[in-house]
């Protein structure tokens, strides 16, 4: 979208963020004010789309060595030496289907390329399926590394990673 800006996220964007996040807490995790400060703070790379002055999307992204707790982060800094994960893309549901999460992924991508980093890791829901990330990391040319299962085994997540190297501008 051609009225769509991509920034660094603010500390005065949190509320909002913390907002889309609860909005699509389905396909991601909880998320309060002290975690997104501590996210925020571990963060390479943690930017938002602005339409029409308001925040419709953001993306966070840690690289390896962070103190971050997730056990899929965790399983990925036990794996690769050097990676941006993606901790978390979500998109306002009034925007979906606008390209917002592919203008952000594209940024990420760039940025990466730009600092030498040679890995995009992350994962996604596959029991239950959420199909419309498992499309949209395809089409990013990430493939699975390996699955786990969370929350007590009430979920299991498929390990993606994609090779920046193999980023064509414009997927």
């Amino acid at each position: 979208m051609n009225d769509c800006k991509i920034r660094p996220a603010k500390p005065h964007d949190f509320q909002r963020i913390l907002a889309l996040n609860l909005a699509a807490i389905k396909a991601t995790s909880e998320m309060d004010l002290p975690h997104l400060q501590n996210l925020h703070a571990w963060s390479d790379y943690h930017k938002v789309v602005i339409h029409q002055d308001q925040v419709v999307a953001f993306l966070l992204v840690l690289s390896a060595g962070q103190a971050y707790q997730s056990p899929n982060y965790r399983w990925f800094n036990q794996h690769f030496p050097s990676f941006y994960y993606v901790d978390r893309i979500v998109v306002d549901a009034a925007m979906t289907g606008k390209k917002i999460g592919s203008l952000l992924y594209q940024d990420l991508f760039t940025t990466a390329k730009t600092v030498g980093i040679e890995l995009i890791a992350c994962e996604y829901n596959i029991k239950p399926l959420n199909t419309a990330s498992q499309i949209f990391h395809q089409r990013f040319g990430f493939t699975e590394v390996a699955t786990q299962w969370l929350d007590e085994h009430s979920k299991q997540v498929s390990l993606q990673v994609a090779e920046v190297s193999k980023y064509k501008e414009g997927s």
